[in-house]
């Protein structure tokens, strides 16, 4: 028995789902995996309170490249998540969707969404959330896994303490994730995801889309291993 999701999927090949002593579910770990996570954090939308005043995105002044690529991608009001190159349509995805992850634009140096990345190119994610809710602290979050489960990198707002906060009364907010893809050549997902505390400091998930983004990397130097720690051997 265990609560490690990522465990689960890389070593078993069933699992079983408890609720209170009581199975619910038995089968393929991954399906079993995200019955869990529904159970943990619920599914269901709730009722959007506290609304955002006007609702109308502030205008952003976007960086250069993402201008050029779109020029319309923070104030567009449509989600294009789903319909952008990557894209991954088995991702799980649940929250109360008082704020929500719309669109998605991932560069690779200055290639856009590239069918193939090479290992320790410097990838570039820009993600548009909208807010229907006043929120305090939102926290947007960003996962890179394996597509055996396993974290390779995982950071958030709150952990990387952001000069600048994402704010819910803008009605709308781009975050700019610039990180090295020292990775071993395969196949990995990026989760994003966006969320805030309750008064009580818990974390309330309102869009979370696991596995969300796929990104194929291919080899530079070989070396054993997911992360590359770029070793550098010589004989004296």
């Amino acid at each position: 028995m265990t609560h490690s999701t990522e465990q689960v999927v890389t070593h078993c090949d069933r699992a079983v789902l408890l609720e209170r002593g009581r199975k619910v579910a038995d089968g393929l770990p991954r399906p079993i995996v995200n019955q869990y996570l529904d159970l943990l954090y619920g599914r269901t939308p709730a009722e959007q309170a506290n609304p955002v005043p006007g609702g109308e995105p502030v205008p952003v002044e976007l960086p250069v490249q993402l201008h050029e690529f779109d020029p319309d991608f923070a104030s567009r009001p449509e989600p294009l998540f789903a319909s952008r190159p990557l894209y991954n349509p088995y991702e799980h995805r649940w929250g109360d969707r008082r704020a929500e992850v719309m669109d998605f634009a991932l560069f690779a140096g200055a290639e856009a969404f590239p069918q193939q990345v090479r290992a320790r190119s410097t990838v570039t994610c820009y993600v548009r959330c909208r807010f229907s809710a006043s929120l305090v602290r939102p926290i947007f979050g960003i996962t890179l896994k394996t597509k055996e489960g396993l974290t390779v990198y995982g950071t958030n707002t709150e952990m990387t303490r952001m000069e600048t906060p994402l704010s819910p009364e803008a009605g709308s907010g781009v975050i700019r994730c610039t990180f090295e893809l020292n990775c071993a050549p395969g196949d990995y997902f990026v989760s994003v995801g966006i969320a805030s505390r309750d008064a009580s400091g818990e974390v309330v998930p309102h869009d979370r889309r696991y596995d969300a983004v796929h990104l194929c990397v291919e080899a530079a130097d070989p070396f054993m291993g997911i992360t590359d720690l770029g070793a550098r051997l010589r004989v004296l």
